[in-house]
């Protein structure tokens, strides 16, 4: 559209949205709401790992099939043409049990799909929406006035799209609903906002 980008102009963090993720579930840890060797059955009952925790989400270390894989594992039943939620991930979890990549707590394994559940356990925590709950917890403490997660049936035709190095544009597909592993926009004026208060004494 040849619209310039300002200092105003939110951006798709992609994974670096994992970092605000993570930052909420430690606040919530700090305010006594929920505790790091907490079993995620705890919030979630239907989940059918019973040792995750939510330390082993955060860290990678749960060994939870990684969701962008569920279409090969499925082989057949997956509709690309529904848009997925984190809801639906969840269930496709529930209903199938899918192996674990390595048991739990055993190795490093960097895995989008313990961001979409930590998500899930924010709202369930909060009772709030992912959205509402980040903006609650980070985003409007700290003034970071560009900074939201996508409403992916509002925002999806409206934000700036990102493009890869050969300058293809990436448009939004079936997976960009889902929240807590990317799909919070920002600015580098609002990360920078971000990044002091981390080291702030309070």
């Amino acid at each position: 559209t040849k619209e310039l980008i300002t200092v105003n102009t939110p951006l798709h963090l992609a994974s670096v949205s994992k970092v605000l993720t993570a930052t909420a579930i430690l606040k919530l840890v700090d305010n006594d709401n929920i505790m790091l060797d907490q079993k995620v059955t705890d919030w979630l009952p239907s989940f059918p790992y019973k040792s995750t925790t939510i330390r082993t989400l955060l860290n990678h270390r749960s060994g939870l099939q990684h969701y962008s894989r569920f279409p090969e594992l499925l082989k057949k039943g997956w509709n690309r043409k529904k848009i997925v939620s984190n809801q639906d991930i969840l269930d496709l979890i529930v209903k199938h049990k899918f192996k674990l990549l390595t048991p739990h707590d055993t190795r490093f394994d960097y895995c989008n799909t313990n961001y979409i559940i930590l998500a899930l356990i924010i709202e369930k925590v909060t009772k709030l929406s992912f959205r509402e709950a980040m903006s609650k917890i980070i985003f409007k403490p700290l003034g970071m006035t560009n900074t939201f997660v996508l409403d992916f049936d509002k925002d999806k035709k409206k934000v700036a799209p990102s493009y890869k190095g050969n300058r293809v544009e990436i448009g939004i597909d079936y997976l960009d609903k889902v929240y807590g592993d990317k799909n919070i926009y920002s600015t580098p004026r609002d990360l920078l906002k971000f990044d002091r208060a981390r080291y702030s004494p309070s």
